[in-house]
């Protein structure tokens, strides 16, 4: 396991999250990295902001689809890359 995945799904777990919402946290972040083709560390506002306009515009998908993108997105600090969740 990779050690940003790691540390994301260390940090869900200490929120207490249920583990069906820990995998969808888990697959918007890798949805979205593969859509770019990078690493999420290498994804930044900008891209998030495409992705969810890809996710409205051409992929037709629901408000909660985009809520789980859009609020609990990856999102790595530079230089320091801190994982913090939103």
């Amino acid at each position: 396991m990779a050690p940003l995945r790691k540390r994301m799904l260390e940090e869900l777990r200490l929120r207490n999250l249920s583990e069906a919402t820990i995998r969808a946290y888990l697959g918007a972040v890798g949805h979205s990295a593969q859509y770019f083709g990078k690493s999420p560390e290498q994804l930044g506002p900008e891209q998030v902001r495409q992705y969810l306009l890809h996710l409205i515009n051409d992929k037709k998908d629901t408000c909660n689809t985009i809520q789980v993108y859009r609020l609990r997105r990856l999102r790595c600090s530079k230089p320091s890359c801190q994982l913090s969740l939103r």
